[in-house]
């Protein structure tokens, strides 16, 4: 009994442990907004003197270079320019320009913090610097320090930053350190991010195959998606010349026929429809992406390739395939094929049906 009365004290104990941690936190928290709160209008006044005047307030730079080492103000400080930069003023650009070098002394400073608060700082130097064509050495060289931390976070706004920079050799460079170091993080994330690239696409997009090569399959995969989704078939030779080596990597290949699933190129089709006809269960995903991307293909071949596709012992194939072809005209001869076999006459229904119901 006297332990059973001791277990309960003890877990009292922590409760109320619990309950003024809590509490403190919360007294803590509002200590830190309130000072973060009047540290963004001391700012504001500050920044929005400083805007007024052409010539540059080397008081104002001494001042922020000093406060900004602490992660709160350089919040305080952030929330300003946040605003500042949605009312679109000229001003501005001028005042990054000018104050630039606020950042380049703090960059000495964030570069010894923990890898979060080195990934804050990346994420406002990159708001900061968001009209600049090319940022400071200092700024840059912290970007490079961070490029291999462990934080996914850390590394993600430092490519970030990079794309608003927009020097597509900086941001190449940076992708082939994370390859080389195995940082790869998301392939989705990659494809996205370099959509959000502010400098010459063209450029970037040259330098990106130049070294394509020397990129994982992971990093080949993001930057043939992100070709994909960049509205551009100015590069479909490049890519063509990939798909006549079918032992690359399958993941590969699979990105390299939707591309051209995206982009038509009489030359690919060939490998769609050789894809297509792939024989054995363990290959059904070259099948699949054949036949979901021969959509584009208007012939005769490829609609009776598609037809033969609704056979396929796989469900998905069979859906690909008879979405596909309710992009092409059927003939009567064409349908009666279809119905002849009950697995291809059901997709084929599913589908129509399907289609009807979304109109």
């Amino acid at each position: 009994m006297l332990r059973i009365i001791n277990v309960i004290y003890i877990y009292l104990a922590i409760i109320i442990l619990l309950i003024l941690f809590n509490l403190g936190y919360i007294i803590y928290e509002k200590i830190i907004n309130k000072k973060i709160s009047n540290n963004t209008s001391k700012y504001k006044k500050i920044i929005l003197n400083d805007l007024k005047h052409k010539k540059i307030n080397q008081n104002s730079i001494d001042y922020f270079s000093r406060k900004l080492k602490n992660i709160n103000n350089l919040r305080a400080y952030n929330s300003v320019i946040t605003e500042l930069i949605k009312t679109k003023s000229k001003k501005m650009d001028e005042y990054f320009n000018k104050y630039a070098v606020i950042f380049n002394r703090l960059s000495y400073h964030y570069i010894k913090y923990e890898s979060m608060k080195k990934a804050y700082f990346a994420y406002v130097i990159r708001t900061c610097y968001f009209k600049k064509e090319v940022a400071s050495g200092q700024v840059i060289d912290f970007i490079f320090s961070i490029i291999k931390d462990k934080s996914i976070y850390a590394r993600e706004n430092a490519m970030l930053f990079l794309y608003t920079n927009g020097c597509e050799e900086l941001v190449v460079d940076a992708l082939k350190i994370i390859c080389k170091n195995n940082l790869y993080y998301n392939q989705i994330l990659l494809a996205n991010d370099l959509l959000k690239f502010r400098g010459n696409e063209k450029r970037l997009k040259d330098k990106l195959l130049l070294n394509y090569d020397n990129f994982s399959d992971e990093f080949k995969i993001s930057i043939i998606n992100y070709f994909r989704f960049s509205k551009s078939n100015d590069y479909l030779q490049f890519f063509l010349t990939k798909l006549e080596n079918r032992n690359i990597n399958k993941e590969v290949y699979l990105a390299l026929l939707r591309l051209f699933g995206k982009y038509k190129e009489e030359n690919a089709l060939k490998y769609l429809l050789e894809s297509l006809n792939l024989k054995g269960d363990e290959l059904f995903e070259y099948r699949l992406v054949s036949a979901s991307s021969l959509k584009i293909y208007q012939s005769d071949v490829v609609k009776n390739a598609l037809i033969n596709a609704l056979k396929d012992k796989n469900w998905f194939v069979r859906k690909n395939a008879a979405l596909s072809l309710a992009n092409f005209e059927l003939s009567d001869d064409d349908l009666r094929e279809i119905n002849s076999d009950r697995y291809a006459k059901e997709m084929l229904d599913f589908i129509m049906e399907e289609k009807e119901v979304v109109k």
